[in-house]
């Protein structure tokens, strides 16, 4: 799932640019002064590592490794960022491929237990403690796609789709809210924006960039904002995003009595 840039300029980047040169851009893009900048750096990059086609760790780690300062950690980050896509990508790529298996199973109720049983391992990926945000928003991506389906609703992929945003623990809601946020919920399943903004908005005080880095790109998808007032540079540390998080909550408590209620239409 692709995350919308939403602020700032382009910088040049193309999926046709080789690893090197895309990892200098972002070099370029990170040491800049204003926080759109960066942020549209980190997103462009984002989307660049998704693509299946790009491998860029060996020239980021080359990057980050000659960079000094306050880059270095930045780029850093974005080198664990990249494992984790990676990682994640080809794990729900497996994933999917036996959710695939599964629903071609001819006997129907060999489908639906199977389909079940997938659902449920799905469920406690997304819920598992030691699990990267990467990973949680990748599969819970899978979880949505499953969901669309006659066979995954039988199975009740559904309804686990519909309690990512009402679950105990602040992270898997969080997922949901991202979800959400992009529109890849179910039409029957429309959150209002109650459910869905305050829960970005406490993701960007989140420990790891990429938890900071989907909340403000919800945050982004969900109201249009193109404040530079609501930028948030997700490679700073919590600490230095404090200022733009109080920013972000005012926004919501001045917008919250009209926009609450309302719902987030999905596109599914």
């Amino acid at each position: 799932m692709r995350v919308i840039v939403g602020l700032g300029l382009l910088l040049g980047f193309a999926a046709s640019d080789e690893p090197s040169e895309f990892a200098s851009k972002l070099k370029q893009g990170l040491a800049a002064s204003d926080c759109e900048t960066r942020w549209s750096a980190v997103t462009e990059y984002s989307n660049y590592v998704r693509d299946e086609a790009t491998d860029p760790l060996a020239a980021l780690r080359r990057v980050a490794s000659s960079s000094v300062g306050q880059l270095r950690p930045k780029l850093l980050m974005l080198v664990e960022y990249t494992q984790q896509t990676k990682a994640a990508h080809g794990r729900a790529s497996q994933l999917s491929n036996e959710v695939s298996a599964a629903a071609s199973a001819r006997d129907p109720k060999a489908r639906h237990d199977r389909l079940i049983r997938m659902r449920e391992r799905v469920e406690s990926a997304i819920r598992a403690p030691k699990e990267d945000f990467v990973s949680r928003i990748t599969i819970a991506s899978l979880m949505a796609r499953a969901a669309r389906t006659t066979a995954g609703r039988a199975a009740g992929w559904d309804a686990a789709l519909d309690r990512l945003l009402s679950d105990s623990d602040p992270r898997v809601r969080r997922v949901g809210a991202f979800l959400a946020a992009n529109r890849t919920l179910l039409k029957t399943q429309e959150p209002d924006f109650s459910s869905v903004v305050p829960a970005l908005i406490d993701g960007l005080l989140a420990p790891s960039f990429a938890e900071r880095f989907y909340s403000q790109g919800g945050l982004i998808a969900a109201t249009a904002s193109s404040s530079p007032q609501l930028c948030v540079d997700p490679t700073d540390p919590p600490d230095a995003i404090r200022t733009t998080h109080v920013r972000w909550k005012a926004w919501w408590a001045n917008n919250a009595p009209q926009l609450g209620p309302q719902k987030i239409s999905q596109l599914y």
